[in-house]
């Protein structure tokens, strides 16, 4: 208990818990105004479905103030190779390259990229086993660069706002 006081004495919020008094510039009111676009694919459709539920969990904003661009690149790497020159194990890395803008100028806010590597099995004598375990690890990977991707822009509009209130306090 009294270390929830300290941090609520010093500034901390968390990102993704609503708060009974829901601020105007609270982290998850600002992500809540922020149109996701579509993207590409069945892995950006993954993403971006993770990305909706963490940032705007009650439905795309009418009016965003901001609208987030990405696309997800994928590579795969064959590791665990055996004695007859195949593998047993893949692993997969995941790069989301996104934009954050402003959506009355279109104005590029912020430009970044997030990465997630996992690993997966190859079951030689069950391909739907390997099958299962690869989509298994796109899943999870999907879900691990949405939660990158919300605290990126979450940290952006958190310095954003501390930027603003120092330049008034001057």
């Amino acid at each position: 208990m009294n270390v929830f006081l300290i941090l609520t004495g010093c500034g901390f919020e968390p990102l993704y818990a609503p708060s009974s008094n829901f601020q105007e510039n609270s982290s998850q009111s600002i992500l809540s105004k922020i149109r996701i676009n579509l993207i590409t694919d069945r892995k950006g459709q993954l993403l971006r479905n993770h990305l909706i539920s963490l940032m705007t969990p009650l439905g795309q904003p009418k009016k965003p103030l901001y609208v987030l661009d990405v696309t997800v690149t994928e590579s795969s790497l064959a590791l665990g190779i055996l004695k007859d020159a195949t593998f047993s194990k893949s692993q997969m890395t995941y790069t989301a390259d996104f934009k954050l803008k402003d959506a009355t100028t279109g104005k590029i806010l912020m430009k970044k990229a997030s990465y997630v590597t996992s690993d997966y099995n190859i079951i030689t004598n069950s391909e739907f086993a390997t099958v299962i375990s690869a989509q298994s690890a796109k899943d999870r990977s999907m879900i691990q660069l949405a939660q990158q991707i919300a605290r990126e822009l979450a940290t952006f509009f958190f310095e954003e706002k501390s930027n603003n209130s120092e330049e008034l306090a001057s």
